[in-house]
């Protein structure tokens, strides 16, 4: 099943380019961008959207707690893990602790990748392809848990898939939400 991501799917993507960070011993986090060259007279810009995907997948669904959470400029993603682990989880944390780290990694692409309707096998695929070992029952708690918390992610699936099988067998307007 094709999750409909802005940024592709588990494969390489130039939309996921890692940056290029020098780490404590010198050396780079990645030198993938380093093969970019723009034409003379040219530059090339790297943007960080910032969670793009999950900002706009909590504004189209009308997600409150997750706008709320981003105004805020909250760690989403930590706050997450804390609340279906139980364990204290913070990006502070995260960089001392390997269990911090790995939850707060799952919070992560559970947030990112639970907006697409992602079932427990995807999903445990995906955080394999991130580096992050989760059980199938990890994997699928962590949906069920998403699917739960963010009540309005599996109302909007619904509504884009009414509107998309409307689209491909049109007669007349449709409405996804407040919009026609």
């Amino acid at each position: 099943t094709h999750t409909q991501r802005l940024g592709g799917d588990e494969s390489e993507n130039v939309l996921n380019a890692p940056n290029v960070d020098r780490q404590k011993d010198g050396s780079f986090k990645s030198h993938i961008r380093f093969g970019f060259a723009a034409p003379k007279d040219h530059v090339v810009v790297a943007i960080d959207y910032s969670q793009i995907e999950a900002r706009i997948s909590a504004v189209t669904a009308g997600q409150l707690s997750i706008i709320d959470a981003f105004r805020a400029k909250r760690d989403l993603y930590s706050e997450f893990a804390q609340k279906y682990t139980g364990r204290s989880v913070s990006r502070e944390l995260a960089e001392i602790d390997p269990q911090a780290d790995k939850d707060r990694k799952m919070g992560k692409e559970t947030i990112l990748g639970g907006w697409f309707g992602l079932g427990g096998v995807t999903f445990q695929r995906r955080a394999r392809g991130k580096g992050l070992r989760l059980t199938l029952d990890e994997a699928k708690g962590a949906i069920a848990f998403f699917r739960e918390d963010c009540d309005q992610a599996p109302v909007t699936w619904a509504q884009f898939d009414g509107a998309i099988g409307h689209v491909l067998h049109y007669h007349e307007p449709c409405k996804v939400g407040d919009v026609e």
